[in-house]
C-alpha cells in the first residue's frame, strides 16, 4: 500500500524532520480526531478509513464528539425499554429475553467504540447517511424491545422478528466497516489485519442474527391474521432468543478468547501484529459515560414514574396510599444509585496507564466481561425500585386481576440479586486492574496473615450474603430499601478503606506491597475518580 511522506514517518516510527514533524503534528490531529468540514468547505462523497495510532505512540484523547453523545441518546432509551419489558415479567423467561436485547444493544455500542477507538475517517457523505441509516436500524431495536410475552409470540406478533432483522442489518453495517478496512484503510498492516480479524468475528454473530431472523419470520409469515390472537397466549417460540444469544457468546467471547490465547500464541508472533491497539484515553471516556447512562436509567426509573395518574385511579377507589413508604423509598433509590455512581468512579484507575486494558490482554478481558454483567445489574436495580414504588400505590383492584401485579417477595429477589451482581462485577473489575496475583498478595504480609486487608475482604462478602437473604427475612419493602442503601453505604466505607490496601494503581500497589502506606502525596490516591483533568 503506497502512504504518504507525513503518513509514513508517523505510522512506520521514523524519526522526521523539522518539517515533517509538523506535517505529522497535522496528520496526528487528523487521526486522533473526526475531522468535521465547515460550510464553506467542500465534502468528499467518501473518505478512506486512516489508522488512529499504532504501539508505542503517545495517545491523545479526542475532542467531545457531539455524535456520540447524540448516539448515547438511543442507548438511554433502550436501557429503558429493558426496565420496562423486565417490571412487566420479572422471571427466568423475562430474564432471557432481558439478556438477549440487552446483549444485542451493547454489541452496537461496543462495536462502534471498538472501531472508533482504531480507525477514523474524515468528514464524508457517505458515512454520514449511513450513520443516519443506523441510528434508524438501532430506534427499530429499542422500540421492538416488550415483556416477554410479547418476543416470545413469534407467531402472533412482528416484534422479535423486527429486533432480530435490526440487529441484523447493524452487523451488517459493522461488517462493511471492516471490509472497508481491509481494502482501504491508511495505517501499517496490522490495520489490514485487525479489518480481516474483526470481519470474521463478526459473522458469527450475523450468521446467528440472520437464523433468528428466518426462525421469527417463518412463524409470522405462517400464521394466518385470524388466528394470531388466539395463538398468542399458548404457543410461542424461544429459538430467536437462544440464536441471538449464542451468537454474542460465540462473537464477544469463544472467537477473543480462542483467537488472542490459542491461534495467535501457536503462531509464534504478538497480538500487536494482528490488532491495531486502542486508543485507550478515549475507550475509557467511553466507557464512562456507558455507565452513566446505565444509572441514568435507574434515575429514569425512580423520577419518571406517572404519579398523578396512580394518584387519581387510588383517589377513585377510595384508598388510602403508603405515603410514608413511597416517599421513604423514593429517597433511599436517589441516594443509593448516587453512591453507586461514586462506588464505580471511585474504584478505578483515573488514568489509562494503570487500567487493566493496558495491563494485559487477560486483565482486559476480565474487565470488560464484569462491565457487561455490571451494567446490566444496574438496569435491573433499576427496574426493582421502580417495581418498589409502584408496590405503594396500587389498589387492590389490580391485585385480585393479578395485571400489571408483581409479589413483593420478587420484587425482592430482583433487587438484591441484582445488588449483589453489581457488587461482584465491581469487585471483578477492581481485580483486573492489578491482577490476581498482586491482590491475593495483599492478604500476606512476610508470611503472615495481614488481618486488615483479610477483614475487609470477608467483610465485603458478608454483605452478599446478607443481601442475599433480605428477601425471606424482611418483610416490607420500605425496610428492604432502607437496608440496601445501609448496605451501599458499608460497601461505599469498606471499598475506600480497602483502596489503601488493594489499590487500583500500579505506583500505589508497588508500594503498599512494600508495606509503604505512609505516601500520600499521589495525586492519583487523592484525586476525585470522575473529575476531567487539565491537558498540557
Amino acid at each position: 500500500m503506497t502512504i504518504h511522506t507525513e503518513e509514513s514517518a508517523l505510522l512506520q516510527g521514523t524519526t522526521p524532520t523539522t518539517h515533517q514533524h509538523h506535517q505529522n503534528h497535522r496528520h496526528s490531529q487528523i487521526l486522533h480526531h473526526s475531522v468535521r468540514k465547515n460550510l464553506h468547505e467542500s465534502v468528499p462523497v467518501y473518505a478512506r478509513p486512516k489508522q488512529l495510532q499504532r504501539w508505542g505512540e503517545t495517545q491523545r484523547l479526542p475532542h467531545v464528539n457531539w455524535g456520540d453523545l447524540y448516539f448515547d441518546l438511543f442507548y438511554v432509551a433502550a436501557a429503558f425499554q429493558l426496565s420496562h419489558a423486565f417490571k412487566d415479567g420479572p422471571n427466568l423467561e423475562g430474564l432471557l429475553y432481558f439478556i438477549a436485547c440487552y446483549l444485542s444493544v451493547f454489541s452496537i455500542w461496543l462495536d462502534k467504540v471498538s472501531y472508533d477507538a482504531r480507525f477514523v475517517s474524515e468528514d464524508d457523505i457517505y458515512h454520514r447517511v449511513m450513520e443516519v441509516i443506523q441510528l434508524c436500524v438501532l430506534g427499530t431495536m429499542v422500540v421492538n424491545i416488550q415483556p416477554a410475552e410479547t418476543m416470545r409470540a413469534t407467531y402472533s406478533f412482528p416484534n422479535m422478528l423486527a429486533f432480530a432483522t435490526s440487529s441484523t442489518i447493524s452487523s451488517m453495517w459493522i461488517l462493511y466497516l471492516y471490509y472497508d478496512v481491509m481494502q482501504n484503510v491508511i495505517g501499517g498492516p496490522e490495520a489490514t489485519a485487525t479489518g480481516r480479524i474483526q470481519f470474521n468475528r463478526k459473522l458469527i454473530s450475523f450468521g446467528c442474527q440472520a437464523a433468528a431472523v428466518i426462525v421469527a419470520g417463518v412463524d409470522y409469515a405462517k400464521t394466518p391474521q385470524t388466528q394470531r390472537l388466539e395463538l398468542a397466549e399458548d404457543t410461542f417460540n424461544y429459538w430467536p432468543a437462544y440464536l441471538i444469544l449464542i451468537g454474542y457468546i460465540g462473537d464477544t467471547v469463544i472467537f477473543p478468547m480462542v483467537n488472542n490465547f490459542v491461534i495467535i500464541p501457536r503462531m509464534n508472533k504478538s497480538h500487536k501484529e494482528f490488532n491495531v491497539p486502542l486508543n485507550l484515553e478515549y475507550t475509557l471516556h467511553r466507557i464512562g459515560e456507558w455507565i452513566m447512562l446505565m444509572l441514568g436509567e435507574s434515575v429514569l426509573s425512580i423520577l419518571t414514574l406517572d404519579f398523578s395518574s396512580i394518584a387519581k385511579s387510588i383517589v377513585q377507589s377510595g384508598e388510602e396510599p403508603d405515603d410514608t413508604g413511597y416517599m421513604t423509598s423514593f429517597y433511599t433509590a436517589l441516594i443509593t444509585v448516587t453512591l453507586f455512581q461514586y462506588l464505580f468512579f471511585r474504584t478505578q484507575p483515573s488514568e489509562g496507564k494503570d487500567h487493566a486494558l493496558r495491563r494485559s490482554q487477560a486483565g482486559g478481558f476480565m474487565f470488560m466481561y464484569a462491565k457487561i454483567c455490571y451494567s446490566a445489574s444496574l438496569i435491573l436495580m433499576g427496574c426493582s425500585y421502580k417495581m418498589i414504588l409502584l408496590s405503594f400505590v396500587r389498589n387492590e383492584e389490580e391485585e385480585e386481576n393479578g395485571e400489571g401485579f408483581v409479589d413483593d417477595q420478587r420484587i425482592a429477589e430482583v433487587y438484591c440479586w441484582s445488588m449483589v451482581a453489581s457488587f461482584i462485577s465491581l469487585d471483578f473489575m477492581i481485580i483486573a486492574h492489578r491482577g490476581w496475583g498482586d491482590n491475593c498478595s495483599r492478604m500476606y504480609n512476610n508470611g503472615k496473615v495481614s488481618w486488615i486487608p483479610l477483614g475487609c475482604m470477608i467483610l465485603l462478602m458478608s454483605t452478599w450474603v446478607f443481601v442475599l437473604s433480605m428477601p425471606y427475612w424482611v418483610s416490607s419493602l420500605r425496610d428492604l430499601s432502607l437496608l440496601g442503601l445501609m448496605v451501599v453505604m458499608v460497601q461505599v466505607a469498606v471499598r475506600t478503606i480497602g483502596l489503601k490496601y488493594f489499590p487500583v494503581t500500579k505506583d500505589a500497589m508497588d508500594r503498599a506491597i512494600l508495606g509503604d502506606y505512609a505516601d500520600d502525596s499521589d495525586e492519583d490516591a487523592v484525586r476525585w475518580p470522575n473529575m476531567t483533568q487539565p491537558q498540557t
